[in-house]
């Protein structure tokens, strides 16, 4: 017998059996239909008795039993959702699934029909006018080469990802695959599986008016692709279901000419559930352009991406239903003023979230200073003088300022660079410059003094090497400053070590019209003032500088 069947669609049986099957197919659809009823009636009765708080274990567990059921119940028969995309829009890996769900779906109508036929070859006509043509195969061959297809990609997708997350290059993996390691996937293979995941959300050209390498993601997709996880699932249980979104932008330096931004978000999950560090099912990229970070070009290349998170903080559709974001900013505290319109952490008023400025910001006294910035206070500002540290207008203005987070390890290094400045500077004075270089030198810190011409042009003033975060958290710890400093400068002290806005200040104070260059102030307060009314100005500013 052959293993191939034919429709013949003139014939009167055929009709008969097709009117029967319709007929079958409307009938198990009111099945359907009560099945979903009897699914929300239970649903409403246990979040009724979870407000409550009555409900016992025993209770629980049946009514999970009776929802599992009437589930197994409903998803065995294939269901056609209006909400479908049409087929020319679908993605390869999209057209291969809705291709398996029509299989699937003629394999369990033609059964009861046709028993008789193993293999069934079907053409489908689109509106569009595509073609589509699929065999309806064997139930048991299907279901193993898809569990051999799925465990297959499963395997690739993890060492996809391991090559990301560790830059190894796909050559690499070619050369380990040619010298004898089976289980890693072929160039070939890699390369076309990152091709497919990349249709998973739409990506969008910026054009080239606005930016020839620059592309964003609709929010609305990101968001989708996250709830769809399983582990997200019950962040939609709730009828008016509130995410919370954390964004971030900062800039890169791709190669020694080109620059790259970009803004992301991630999913943060409820507190007391564990978060996820470093996975990209919780985290995706929003926009990436190629240029600098700057106000200007961020605020051209980002509009739609701000636009879309705007909207998402009222409420955006996805799927079915409406869901409200609740935004955090966290960036490092360059990118948080530069969005928000701020001026920059070495300026007068500084401080992103209150109007502290430099003059107050060693007056202690004060038990805190509350967030008092806003929009609507920026909007005002910008309007007339004072401007109280607003310079642009507010990129994000439906985040609120509670919501800002500054990058830890930003602000660790910068404290700890200062710190650390400051024991370089006392060593100075104290001519301990040897002894700080050996003890660094012990630390395995590579540190060292080196002499440029000043600012001013006159004279040669000491540089000395800046450390990175891992070497600045080493000195914190392990650096013995008994070693280097001593209680007092014992009689040395160096004027030329202080900024020139310090040295202005120390000559205005004692009523000294200060000169414009650096050595010419030294000069005059070496001249105009005794050496003990210098030394007590001079400790009285070391001890106490902002900058």
């Amino acid at each position: 017998m052959n293993s191939f069947g034919s429709f013949h669609f003139n014939g009167n049986a055929i009709e008969q059996q097709l009117q029967a099957s319709r007929k079958h197919v409307t009938y198990l659809q009111q099945q359907l239909g009560e099945q979903k009823h009897n699914v929300r009636q239970l649903q409403d009765q246990t979040e009724q008795l979870k407000r409550d708080g009555q409900e016992k274990e025993k209770k629980n567990n049946q009514l999970r039993k009776q929802l599992e059921s009437l589930r197994a119940k409903h998803c065995q028969y294939p269901t056609i959702s209006k909400q479908h995309k049409p087929w020319a829009s679908l993605s390869r890996n999209g057209r291969w699934e809705r291709k398996r769900n029509l299989a699937q779906a003629f394999k369990r109508i033609s059964a009861p029909v046709h028993e008789e036929v193993k293999r069934i070859k079907v053409e489908l006509e689109f509106a569009e006018g595509e073609v589509m043509s699929l065999i309806v195969r064997d139930y048991r061959k299907d279901e193993e080469k898809l569990a051999e297809t799925v465990e297959k990609e499963d395997q690739e997708r993890k060492i996809l990802q391991a090559k990301d997350q560790y830059r190894i290059s796909y050559d690499a993996l070619h050369a380990l695959r040619k010298a004898g390691v089976s289980h890693i996937p072929s160039k070939y293979s890699l390369l076309n599986l990152a091709k497919r995941l990349s249709t998973y959300i739409p990506i969008i050209h910026l054009g080239k008016s606005e930016a020839p390498d620059g592309y964003y993601r609709p929010l609305a997709d990101v968001l989708e692709h996250m709830l769809k996880l399983p582990k997200h699932q019950h962040l939609l249980c709730c009828e008016h279901p509130v995410v919370t979104l954390r964004f971030a932008c900062d800039g890169a330096k791709i190669t020694k000419t080109k620059n790259a931004v970009r803004g992301v978000c991630k999913l943060i999950l409820p507190e007391g559930q564990p978060q996820e560090t470093g996975t990209p099912e919780d985290e995706a990229t929003l926009f990436l352009y190629m240029g600098k970070e700057e106000y200007g070009t961020l605020l051209a290349l980002s509009t739609r991406t701000r636009a879309e998170m705007a909207a998402a903080s009222k409420g955006i559709q996805v799927g079915e239903k409406v869901i409200r974001v609740n935004w955090l900013l966290c960036s490092d505290w360059k990118a948080m003023a530069m969005m928000r319109g701020i001026n920059q952490a070495s300026s007068h008023v500084f401080c992103l979230w209150c109007k502290c400025n430099k003059s107050n910001i060693k007056d202690f006294t004060v038990e805190q200073w509350p967030v008092s910035r806003s929009p609507t206070d920026q909007t005002e500002c910008l309007s007339h003088n004072p401007r109280d540290g607003y310079i642009k207008p507010d990129l994000l203005p439906f985040i609120p300022y509670t919501n800002m987070i500054p990058d830890e390890l930003h602000l660790r290094i910068r404290i700890s660079s200062k710190l650390f400045n400051q024991v370089v500077k006392w060593a100075i004075e104290q001519n301990k410059t040897a002894v700080l270089t050996e003890e660094l030198k012990k630390l395995n810190i590579p540190f060292h003094f080196t002499e440029e011409q000043g600012d001013d042009g006159r004279g040669k003033i000491k540089k000395w090497t800046q450390l990175n975060g891992d070497a600045l958290e080493s000195v914190l710890q392990k650096l013995p400053l008994y070693r280097i400093l001593d209680d007092g400068v014992k009689g040395i002290f160096r004027l030329d070590l202080l900024p020139k806005n310090a040295l202005r200040e120390i000559l205005e104070a004692n009523g000294i019209k200060s000169k414009k260059a650096k050595s010419q102030m030294v000069k005059q307060l070496q001249t105009e003032l005794t050496p003990q009314k210098l030394r007590s100005d001079y400790m009285n500013h070391r001890n106490t500088a902002s900058y």
